[in-house]
């Protein structure tokens, strides 16, 4: 559990600890001091202590960054999320329940609006979400601050902590806060912005669902490490499903997320070659192909014997000292992009002899070698 010890985690922890001791399950509760204020440290003990009394074990975790001016919230808040979730790897748990309430998904939903997300920003927060190996819980997000004040006051005796920053309007959602009550005279309550954020979560739910079937139809992903779209099929789609299909297959083979703007930039001048989230994109034929982009990925790598070596997104083992590396133009490739074919991976001599080429079924004459090529869950061998 993560306990800020302010009301709403406070709340959260004493009703977790209560339900899990009915079940038998033990919790713990983590506190994740940034050091912004001076008595930071002495409020996470004092946390500490209210919880000891009631038995919950507790564990404070402090930032090892370096603080920033810009983008102070976004980047505390990755921070956060960064140590309690190693910590709970760490530690083999599973779990990670946050306080989140009725109020902060509102205040979420209009962040986003006032930024311009699409319809996967302004959707609900789930009850459940996954974060890496983590799954996240948020069990509060029906209830209002006043309610789990009341409950914290009323049926635990608890006190807590009312931290400043929560007053300070540098911070956006103290701004926004303090215009609630400008908003609810508009009709923009906390209740209904979350009931349209909800409905906005059918939304998302569908149209993942139709990416996910246009995926499975129309999208090959290749061992080599890159994916072919069917462009004809990809032509057919709405906008709207376009940009989810480019999203998802950037991130996949690039392993970076981009943005719906990013996203956008890139429909619109989609011609023969760009680059984008360290993928190249490109048509070719009746294919729309999105490869690693050459210039990031990894130099060539020695693979010692019979030892597994990691190379960009392959695991390469050879039966005798040979160098993993992109292909880059050794060879003439038919019906692939020569984007596509740079990048494909290859395995050479220690003089730098081009040996072997798995996806290309290409094996250098008296070239005795064994070979394995796995690729995120495939492989190739020879």
């Amino acid at each position: 559990m993560a306990v800020s010890g302010g009301a709403d985690s406070l709340c959260l922890a004493l009703l977790t600890h209560t339900w899990a001791q009915k079940h038998h399950i033990p919790c713990v509760a983590l506190t994740f001091d940034h050091k912004w204020r001076p008595e930071s440290a002495k409020e996470a003990a004092q946390v500490g202590k209210w919880l000891a009394k009631y038995g919950i074990e507790h564990h404070t975790l402090t930032f090892s960054g370096t603080p920033t001016k810009t983008r102070k919230e976004e980047r505390a808040r990755q921070a956060r999320y960064q140590a309690l979730t190693d910590w709970c790897l760490q530690h083999n748990i599973g779990t990670l329940l946050i306080a989140h309430n009725l109020e902060d998904q509102a205040e979420t939903f209009l962040l986003r609006l006032a930024r311009g997300s699409g319809v996967d920003g302004l959707c609900a927060m789930r009850p459940v979400s996954q974060l890496g190996q983590i799954r996240l819980v948020r069990p509060l997000l029906t209830y209002s601050h006043q309610q789990l004040c009341a409950t914290l006051k009323n049926t635990f005796h608890q006190a807590w902590i009312e931290d400043p920053s929560n007053r300070d309007t540098q911070y956006e959602r103290v701004r926004l806060r303090q215009a609630q009550d400008t908003l609810s005279a508009l009709g923009l309550t906390p209740h209904f912005i979350s009931l349209s954020a909800g409905r906005l979560q059918r939304v998302r739910d569908c149209l993942d669902s139709l990416t996910t079937s246009f995926m499975k139809a129309h999208a090959h992903k290749h061992p080599g490490g890159f994916m072919c779209i069917d462009k004809v099929a990809f032509d057919a789609m709405t906008e709207e499903i376009k940009l989810r299909v480019l999203i998802r297959a950037i991130e996949d083979i690039g392993g970076m997320v981009i943005g719906l703007d990013q996203a956008e930039n890139l429909l619109t001048k989609l011609t023969r070659y760009t680059t984008l989230g360290r993928c190249q994109v490109g048509l070719y034929q009746q294919g729309l192909y999105i490869a690693p982009e050459l210039a990031k990925m990894s130099a060539e790598k020695h693979v010692l014997k019979n030892k597994p070596t990691e190379w960009n997104n392959f695991t390469v083992k050879a039966d005798q000292d040979v160098i993993i590396g992109p292909l880059g133009n050794r060879l003439k490739v038919k019906n692939m992009p020569a984007f596509v074919k740079k990048t494909l991976p290859a395995v050479f001599s220690k003089q730098h002899k081009l040996l072997y080429v798995p996806h290309l079924d290409f094996y250098a004459e008296k070239a005795h070698i064994k070979c394995t090529i796995k690729q995120r869950g495939k492989h190739e061998e020879n």
